[in-house]
């Protein structure tokens, strides 16, 4: 369940951040602003990254709590 509600804020953030480029009025508006794509392709990577790193951590907790103690 707690996966499907991941999956969900993690496409609102890609949609939210498209968004702009989908309401330009044109497309010589969108291939003007080379920077606009470049900047939200980076911060699609970046959650991308975060939301993988938040994982790693979530397991490695997991995983040492699990352990039987020494």
């Amino acid at each position: 369940m707690l996966f499907k509600h991941r999956l969900a804020v993690f496409f609102l953030m890609l949609s939210a951040l498209y968004s702009p480029l989908l309401r330009a009025e044109t497309e010589q508006l969108a291939q003007s602003e080379p920077s606009v794509m470049v900047f939200a392709a980076g911060l699609a990577v970046l959650a991308a990254l975060s939301l993988y790193v938040a994982l790693k951590i979530r397991n490695t907790i997991r995983n040492h709590l699990d352990k039987p103690a020494k």
